[in-house]
């Protein structure tokens, strides 16, 4: 019996152990869900931008009658990379659709184009992983004239 009880432990130390760190490395977020196949090019005005309580920067833009809600990413490195979005600022978005699980429609941006301080600015990189999460690259930063 004094042989079986320590190594019953360690089995039910291992697994919480194991499970732990099986389920950290598999919760799924929200910037893993850029899929190519639904990728979208919205054009309007920027009529709204709020931070969620994680710090993620969306705004609303509006084309025709209706407006979307793009995610943008962390506050953190919108503000790194002095990227400015104003209310009414004409832009060109490219992202991907994503439905949430209350069904509300989002679009993640890979790059957007501001007309209003003629700049274009790229959030994800060739892999469409979100510049903040990959280390050692170069942000991209375009100017253009019309």
């Amino acid at each position: 019996m004094k042989n079986i009880f320590p190594l019953v432990i360690l089995l039910i130390l291992s697994l919480v152990y194991f499970n732990k760190n099986v389920f950290a490395q598999h919760v799924p977020d929200i910037y893993e869900f850029y899929d190519i196949r639904t990728e979208i090019t919205l054009r309007g005005k920027v009529k709204s931008i709020w931070i969620t309580k994680n710090n993620i920067v969306l705004i609303g833009v509006k084309r025709k009658k209706h407006i979307y809600t793009v995610i943008l990413g962390p506050q953190r490195f919108l503000k790194k990379r002095n990227i400015k979005i104003d209310l009414n600022d004409r832009v060109i978005i490219k992202g991907s659709k994503y439905i949430s699980r209350e069904g509300n429609l989002y679009i993640i941006a890979r790059f957007i184009k501001n007309f209003s301080k003629k700049q274009i600015y790229y959030l994800r990189d060739k892999n469409m992983r979100p510049y903040w999460r990959v280390r050692k690259r170069k942000y991209r930063k375009h100017f253009f004239f019309f």
